[in-house]
């Protein structure tokens, strides 16, 4: 039974706070107060996700989270489930359940909540926030109402156990229909197998035969290849030789062309000389140079006004030092000469120099090659080609016979094969006559068993709601049944009315009655939160309905607490005057703070 409940930003709620107490409760609120939400509210607190509201669009307006805060008993113990859900976060949604009085208590899962919720009522959890939260919509819009009932139902009564059952024998029977054709199918005899076991002896020895001789035959291929790659490597060697003479002789004829021995020692021995003449050549130069120098510097003393011997410092005449300036001068162009002759001697030698130069680094870069480190081939490499050829040939062939053989031995062990499962098949098709016969029956024992039992179960509610309707509906002579999968319809002469064609009220009642049935018959809920199930009745049905849900949760009955929403005040006033364990609260606006 729910005793307090506090609801924080919950869609019009900025903080609703209101406590509850046994027997029947009217929740009175103007339209568009809140009812609804209250109910969901209440619903979304105890059972999340699971009690089909969206939380998210709850979250009231301009706020950042919502809470909600429920204390309830379950057995004489006590329970406070809070519930916080924030818009954005990694723990957007957080639960705390604690058990004890508040202050004192002890913390547990959600999931421990649950199952002892469960234990206590006897309903599936996927079942107990249907039952325990009725909003407005659930009791005028439900086609397969109680198919849950029903599930519930065979459950305690093991119909479901039967069922499971049948769906087992029927499937083996389909199971032994599925063998008995394969087994009709295979009809083979044994004429050919004997052949075709001989047949196969004959082909697995002359694919062992093939085996060897592809393997010799191989090896020979191997060894061909082998004497190939050598007659590469000595073909490779000859062409190498062939280049480095020709290369030689290249070389050789530009020795000659310069006068040199092709011999490389010889014209090491040339480099060195040509070393020498040249360093002779630069020494002559040099001396030439000097001796022009003290030539032009005595010549241009002995022209000079002073006249003096520039060796012995004698005053010299006229004529004298001309003539001493003269044969000066003379020595001059002689030593020009000498100058320009050892110029063009030493471009000569220089020239010589980077032609010996240019062939020495030649011959010394040119080396003969080096012959394979295998033994030359005594064999004819065309001959070679064609032995190889001829065996690709012969192994192709082998390799295509021995295809063709794998496909013969296939075809023949296939027909032993399904000779040997014909007669299986034959053996066994009797089998399987038998199986089937026996999960025949059994799927229909046991079909037949769980419909009487659904019968028996589902009879006894259908009748108490009959018994109820006919004080709401005194002229009609037609009465509300459970149908097959716990859908409602309403049986009268000549036929039956289906849930969907229902009026509004007929539909309301129905729901109501059949769900006070099989909470008071079938399981332990001692709560009920029902949203406005009066405006969908005609006033006299709303005072029946009102004083039927009072008479439920009267002390003493199997139905602690009932919690009506509506806004028929004066109906509520009017219970409250009749029976002591009715109450109201008032919601209102004015409340929100």
């Amino acid at each position: 039974m729910i005793s307090r409940v506090l609801l924080r930003n919950w869609r019009g709620y900025e903080k609703l706070s209101l406590t509850f107490g046994p027997g029947l409760t009217f929740v009175i609120a103007d339209n568009g107060v809140g009812k609804t939400s209250l109910v969901n509210g209440v619903a979304w607190a105890i059972f999340g996700p699971a009690a089909g509201v969206d939380a998210d669009a709850s979250i009231r307006s301009g706020r950042d989270e919502t809470v909600a805060e429920v204390d309830f008993t379950i057995d004489d113990t006590e329970y406070s489930v809070t519930r916080t859900l924030r818009r954005t976060g990694r723990s957007r949604e957080a639960v705390q359940v604690m058990v004890g009085p508040p202050g004192s208590g002890k913390s547990i899962t959600i999931g421990e909540l649950v199952r002892r919720l469960v234990g206590s009522v006897g309903v599936p959890a996927d079942t107990l926030p249907q039952l325990m939260f009725v909003p407005e919509m659930r009791l005028t819009h439900e086609g397969q109402l109680f198919a849950d009932v029903q599930d519930h139902l065979s459950g305690l009564l093991g119909i479901d156990s039967l069922r499971r059952a049948a769906r087992t024998a029927a499937e083996i029977g389909r199971e032994a229909e599925r063998e008995i054709r394969t087994a009709r199918e295979v009809t083979l005899s044994d004429n050919g197998v004997d052949a075709a076991r001989v047949a196969i002896e004959t082909i697995k020895t002359e694919m062992s035969q093939l085996d060897a001789a592809l393997v010799a035959d191989s090896d020979r291929r191997r060894a061909l290849d082998g004497e190939l790659r050598r007659l590469d490597q000595w073909a490779n060697y000859d062409l190498r030789v062939s280049r480095y003479q020709a290369a030689l002789q290249q070389l050789a004829a530009e020795a000659q062309a310069v006068g040199l021995d092709p011999d490389p020692d010889r014209v090491a021995q040339e480099g060195e000389r040509i070393i020498d003449v040249a360093d002779e050549v630069r020494a002559t130069l040099a001396t030439t140079r000097a001796e022009q120098g003290l030539v032009a510097g005595l010549v241009e003393q002995l022209e000079s006004a002073e006249g003096v011997c520039p060796v012995c410092l004698r005053a010299l005449d006229e004529s004298t030092a001309d003539h001493a300036s003269e044969q000066h001068r003379a020595r001059l162009v002689e030593l020009e000469a000498q100058q320009i002759a050892a110029d063009a001697r030493r471009l000569e030698i220089e020239a010589a120099a980077k032609k010996i130069s240019t062939v020495a680094s030649a011959l010394a870069r040119l080396q003969p090659p080096e012959p394979p480190d295998v033994p030359r081939p005594d064999v004819d490499e065309a001959a070679l080609v064609a032995q190889k050829a001829a065996l690709d040939a012969t192994i192709e062939t082998q390799l295509g016979r021995k295809g063709a053989l794998g496909e013969q031995l296939l075809q023949a062990e296939h027909l032993v094969r399904q000779v040997e499962e014909s007669r299986i098949a034959s053996t066994t098709l009797a089998q399987h006559h038998a199986v089937l016969a026996a999960a025949s029956s059994l799927a229909e024992l046991a079909t037949a068993e769980a419909d009487a039992r659904t019968e028996q179960a589902l009879g006894p509610v259908s009748a108490a709601i009959a018994d109820r309707w006919a004080e709401f509906f005194v002229a009609s002579p037609a009465r509300p049944r459970l149908a097959g999968g716990g859908s409602i319809e309403l049986g009268q002469a000549g036929g039956s009315i289906p849930y969907g064609s229902f009026s509004g009220g007929e539909k309301t009642l129905a729901s109501l009655l059949t769900r006070l049935l099989f909470v008071t018959s079938a399981s332990g809920l001692r709560s009920m939160w029902l949203d406005e199930p009066l405006e969908h009745l005609d006033p006299a049905n709303r005072t029946r309905l009102a004083r039927l849900l009072a008479q439920v949760t009267q002390p003493g009955n199997h139905l602690h607490q009932v919690v009506v929403t509506t806004y028929e005040e004066a109906l509520a006033r009017g219970m409250v005057d009749r029976s002591e364990s009715t109450n109201i609260v008032y919601v209102s606006t004015d409340e929100l703070l």
